[in-house]
């Protein structure tokens, strides 16, 4: 089998791991604050309900597709689920990050791109009760006009990828009133 690729080999080797926001934080690009654990272990759930001083958590893999792998956690939860998220990440490297109540109050915002020329921008809201975004999980798609601060954070975000991309997509959410990015696909 065979695939067209729109964007070079290297970009999207790059792109698979969402470790790639560690390299854009790097370069100055406000992501979401992010407990890295290469390997998992139980202490990390302390340490980042303790770090990021909140109630709630998010853990998901470095690689993934349509939320696969992600939880929501209280510590309670993790209590509860502490033995199969253990199983699920044994062999996988996990991204912990506190949970953005503003993903359920405004959504997520993408802008795209093609040829680093801004090209439209939409609203994706999660289904009543859930958390998730992807329309393989509810969520529901509207067509926006980025604010001026969203613009001028895709505008980064692109300026700092390792080189152009013919397409990109820029996820911005909110996190007390701050913009940042969740992914850059």
């Amino acid at each position: 089998s065979s695939a067209v690729l729109c964007n070079s080999m290297s970009l999207i080797e790059w792109n698979i791991s969402k470790r790639y926001l560690k390299e854009l934080e790097d370069k100055g690009v406000p992501i979401i604050p992010t407990l890295w654990a290469d390997e998992l272990h139980e202490p990390h759930f302390a340490a980042a309900f303790a770090k990021f001083n909140c109630d709630e958590i998010v853990i998901k893999p470095y690689v993934s597709a349509n939320a696969d792998g992600t939880y929501r956690l209280t510590p309670a939860a993790v209590s509860k689920q502490l033995p199969s998220i253990m199983q699920e990440y044994k062999q996988r490297s996990a991204m912990i990050q506190p949970f953005l109540t503003s993903i359920l109050e405004q959504g997520e915002y993408s802008l795209f791109y093609f040829n680093s020329q801004y090209s439209h921008a939409i609203c994706k809201q999660p289904a009543k009760g859930d958390f998730r975004v992807q329309e393989e999980h509810g969520g529901q798609l509207t067509s926006i006009q980025p604010s001026n601060a969203m613009f001028a954070l895709a505008e980064q975000t692109i300026d700092a990828l390792p080189e152009e991309a013919l397409y990109a997509r820029v996820d911005i959410v909110s996190l007390n009133a701050e913009l940042m990015i969740i992914e850059v696909e």
